[in-house]
């Protein structure tokens, strides 16, 4: 018989290419193998939305150009909207906590809760939320205070866009 009629389980080839490098390469080879190339890659721009062009640097220049002189007044009448920008270029649209509305309220009602020692979970539960919604109420509260304060919220890491209004 000839050798290559015969084969033997230790001869058969791996099936995976991890077994394959780990019965080419001897242990002492491996213990000196150099380490991987920390070279950095170029990440891909955001994606655009159908229609829409995708988030550069010079759009976010021209959306910090609309902050204007009162822009708490403009927040609440509609005028401005505010949107957080994700880090994959994505955006969430920010509602913004009037004085006296009723979400104001509701957000400075989580707060004083916060405040005098509840966790978020407790607030959840007692008032009915998730623990995203009590997040989401104390940010946007922060968020309208830091506005009235005369903070510029493109500096936080927002957007602002002016609307449109039909005539």
């Amino acid at each position: 018989m000839s050798d290559t009629a015969t084969k033997t389980p230790a001869t058969k080839a791996p099936r995976t290419r991890k077994a394959a490098a780990a019965t080419k390469a001897p242990a002492a080879a491996k213990a000196t193998a150099p380490a991987p190339s920390t070279t950095q890659t170029a990440q891909k721009p955001p994606r655009a939305a159908k229609g829409k062009p995708a988030s550069s640097k010079p759009a976010e220049a021209a959306a910090a150009k609309v902050v204007t002189t009162d822009l708490a007044a403009d927040l609440a009448s509609g005028n401005v909207r505010l949107f957080r920008v994700r880090g994959n270029g994505t955006t969430r649209r920010i509602p913004y906590l009037a004085p006296a509305s009723s979400a104001r309220k509701k957000a400075e009602q989580v707060a004083e809760m916060r405040t005098a020692g509840k966790t978020m979970r407790d607030i959840a539960t007692e008032l009915h939320l998730s623990l995203a919604t009590v997040r989401r109420e104390l940010t946007h509260l922060a968020l309208a205070q830091a506005v009235e304060a005369g903070a510029d919220p493109t500096t936080l890491g927002y957007r602002i866009d002016r609307v449109e209004k039909a005539s």
